[in-house]
């Protein structure tokens, strides 16, 4: 029984998430905006949703508190999560956490940390510029001058040197 559980837990929780991003995302493309990054945990039977959004040109407080009461309406009007929860939306300002190809294309240039979840040439930690970002890879030139090419799957966390 201790392992039914967790499973179920598990699984109850991802199917509020996706329900949850399938009505979050379609609040947001009313005003161009994305989702960088969600979660949702359960503490003590409360459901806690972080949301950071983002949209070209960035988003705003006054934005961010409109989304903040469009989502509880989401969640009261269809009935996604029983018993409490909170809701945080905000903006993931300067370091805010590289995910998509796109985040890597929109910093071209720019100096970033990696870290991997395999190793690179034996690298699991890679501090460089990015020299280019394509669909699947961005290739990376290191501090130390050596070329990377790193496929987007294996990147565990990766953030703009500020």
């Amino acid at each position: 029984m201790t392992y039914v559980y967790p499973l179920f837990y598990s699984m109850q929780l991802n199917n509020v998430l996706e329900e949850l991003k399938l009505g979050i995302r379609a609040i947001l493309r009313e005003i161009g905006a994305v989702i960088v990054e969600i979660t949702l945990k359960k503490t003590k039977g409360v459901f806690a949703l972080s949301l950071l959004v983002d949209k070209p040109g960035g988003i705003t407080v006054g934005e961010c508190t409109r989304l903040n009461k469009r989502i509880n309406r989401l969640i009261e009007e269809r009935e996604l999560v029983a018993g409490g929860y909170s809701v945080e939306v905000s903006s993931p300002g300067l370091d805010r956490p590289l995910k998509e190809a796109r985040d890597f294309k929109r910093l071209e240039g720019k100096a970033i940390d990696i870290w991997l979840s395999e190793p690179v040439d034996g690298q699991n930690f890679i501090s460089g510029n990015i020299q280019r970002a394509g669909e699947k890879v961005v290739n990376i030139l290191d501090t130390k001058n050596r070329q990377f090419t790193i496929k987007y799957i294996i990147i565990d966390k990766a953030k703009l040197k500020l």
